[in-house]
């Protein structure tokens, strides 16, 4: 089995949010996790098997977001009071986080014109801004 900690870290100094992902003939999976980095415990958040790519892509109260999956992955949302997962928009393979707001791509890599969603994190609801195309970056 291999395993692999995703690049993208959440965190507040006190608490850090992560994901690894495990590989090997059979499975994949992607595992999100909670560390207290003040006396070092780490709790397992949620799994998601058969899946690969997970990211945390932001934190916002006491939610977290996530992409799960990849060409077109979905955005999640994890309450970790209630503990519960929620799709929340789909066709989103990358997304960034400015202060309250998700900045959310659906395809890496497709040259043709693609969907650019805002999604708020305070108010959960999403707008569609522009249409990339690889030609606009050319000029």
């Amino acid at each position: 089995m291999c395993y692999y900690i995703v690049e993208y870290i959440f965190t507040n100094g006190k608490i850090a949010y992560y994901v690894v992902e495990q590989y090997d003939s059979t499975i994949s999976k992607c595992v999100f996790y909670k560390a207290d980095l003040q006396n070092g415990k780490t709790n397992k958040l949620f799994g998601v098997n058969n899946e690969e790519d997970g990211a945390i892509v932001g934190v916002y109260g006491n939610k977290i977001y996530c992409t799960i999956g990849i060409d077109p992955g979905n955005l999640y949302c994890y309450n970790l009071k209630t503990q519960k997962k929620k799709k929340v928009m789909a066709d989103v393979t990358t997304a960034v986080m400015s202060g309250k707001y998700l900045v959310c791509h659906g395809y890496e890599g497709d040259p043709s014109p693609q969907k650019i969603r805002v999604y708020n994190m305070k108010n959960n609801k999403a707008k569609t801004c522009l249409l990339y195309t690889s030609d606009a970056a050319d000029d």
